[in-house]
């Protein structure tokens, strides 16, 4: 039903969205997949790129799940260019600046 507005918050990148939508609708997952969209497009590193929670448990989950996304990217990339900015996006997992504001 809004396969289109999750297409395009994810690789309409010269914009800014505010997503609103309940608990387990998937904005986690979509903003994953944007942050590996700006990667992958060689538009930013991942260590260039701040992600903000509301608490430090949510900020360790998305790095978590970040981290599993760009191992399985890393698995069914092809493209050489791509490929080496998801290798450095792995290497800069842990220093990538997912935090919390409080």
């Amino acid at each position: 039903m809004d396969e289109k507005a999750r297409a395009l918050i994810k690789t309409d990148l010269s914009t800014t969205y505010l997503v609103e939508a309940g608990a387990g609708t998937g904005k986690t997952t979509l903003l994953i997949s944007r942050i590996l969209e700006i990667v992958e497009t060689g538009k930013a590193g991942l260590v260039q790129i701040i992600a903000i929670t509301f608490t430090e448990k949510s900020a360790e989950e998305l790095k978590v799940r970040i981290g599993r996304k760009l191992e399985e990217r890393l698995r069914e990339e092809k493209d050489l260019v791509v490929l080496q900015r998801l290798r450095q996006a792995n290497q800069e997992i842990e220093r990538a600046p997912i935090s919390t504001i409080h």
